[in-house]
């Protein structure tokens, strides 16, 4: 009977930790791919507002929309722990 237990505690323990370790990289992905497409989605909105519109010969000056909620504001950099994200 015992065991029995023993191995039904160790096949399940090994289950909790497969699982965990897949949770991990779930999160680990999904937080690269975060990254990853707010570094494109900064970079193409400092390309956009480098630079105003012309409008008969006259160079506007860019136009600064208000951000929303949960939007990204820019990015961090770290060099000295090799750390960048976008926030």
């Amino acid at each position: 009977m015992a065991r029995v237990f023993l191995r039904f505690t160790e096949r399940l323990l090994l289950a909790i930790g497969l699982l965990a370790l897949g949770w991990c990289g779930f999160v680990f992905l999904k937080g690269s791919l975060y990254q990853r497409w707010g570094r494109e989605a900064l970079s193409q909105r400092a390309e956009g507002s480098a630079e105003g519109d012309v409008v008969d010969g006259v160079r506007l000056p860019p136009v600064r929309l208000p951000l929303a909620q949960r939007s990204l504001v820019g990015s961090m950099e770290i060099p000295r722990i090799g750390l960048t994200a976008v926030v």
